[in-house]
């Protein structure tokens, strides 16, 4: 589904040339969950870009569903390729002006779909996440596992081949969390969608994961299997105390 060979990406700041990332080489397979760690400034945030094809490498190259991603790339190929893929962001990016059913349905929107089947689909979705009641509500009401729960419907409605996950639960609490993990396996069950999850939460990768990716100031540091997680650790509040009654 993705191949990166000898991938490197510059960017210019304050006339100094900042590399941040170089020489990045591994696959991700079909219907894999692939995992992307690594501190602050690592390069995490730049390579997700690069495989959603927010960025362009400046050196090596990336294979995605067969097709060569460099600056030769035509811009109606890209289209073609961004349309096979979707994007799950830390931040939710709903349109607050337009109700929840009509955030789910705009990628089809935008494709030139027609209302009634867009928005037949878009119900469908609402309710394998669960928010089948909240159709007509707008984001400013939901809760943010909610909103979470309505990215990941718009995600899915473009029936996409890979999608993208960056940071996805890291403004959530730990019930939530554990919520939205949950209902990602379920997407990953039900749609056997190729996942890459950028987090920086040890734990999320654990829980999710096949494999992952550790950064290391712009470098692959390591590649390799999880130590997978059975069940997801969250925090409780009452282990916080040392008296547990407190």
């Amino acid at each position: 589904m993705l191949e990166l060979q000898s991938v490197g990406k510059s960017f210019t700041a304050k006339e100094n040339v900042v590399q941040a990332l170089d020489d990045i080489s591994f696959r991700v397979a079909e219907g894999e969950v692939l995992g992307i760690v690594g501190k602050s400034g690592a390069g995490k945030s730049t390579l997700l870009r690069l495989l959603s094809l927010h960025e362009r490498p400046d050196s090596g190259s990336i294979q995605m569903l067969d097709e060569s991603v460099d600056n030769n790339l035509s811009q109606a190929k890209a289209r073609e390729l961004i349309q096979q893929t979707a994007v799950v962001f830390q931040g939710f990016s709903l349109l607050y002006n337009c109700s929840v059913i009509d955030n789910v349905a705009l990628p089809l929107k935008l494709r030139g779909v027609d209302r009634d089947t867009r928005l037949e689909k878009a119900k469908q979705l609402l309710s394998f996440v669960g928010l089948q009641d909240k159709a007509d509500s707008y984001p400013i009401t939901l809760s943010g596992g909610e909103a979470q729960r309505v990215s990941i419907a718009r995600a899915l409605i473009s029936d996409p081949k890979i999608i993208f996950l960056d940071e996805p639960t890291s403004a959530l609490d730990s019930k939530t969390m554990q919520e939205i993990l949950d209902l990602l396996k379920k997407v990953h069950r039900s749609y056997r969608l190729t996942m890459v999850i950028v987090s920086h939460q040890i734990d999320v990768i654990r829980y999710m994961c096949d494999r992952a990716v550790l950064l290391e100031q712009g470098r692959l540091k390591k590649i390799g299997a999880v130590n997978a997680l059975s069940h997801f650790q969250v925090d409780h509040l009452n282990e916080l105390w040392v008296d547990a009654d407190a």
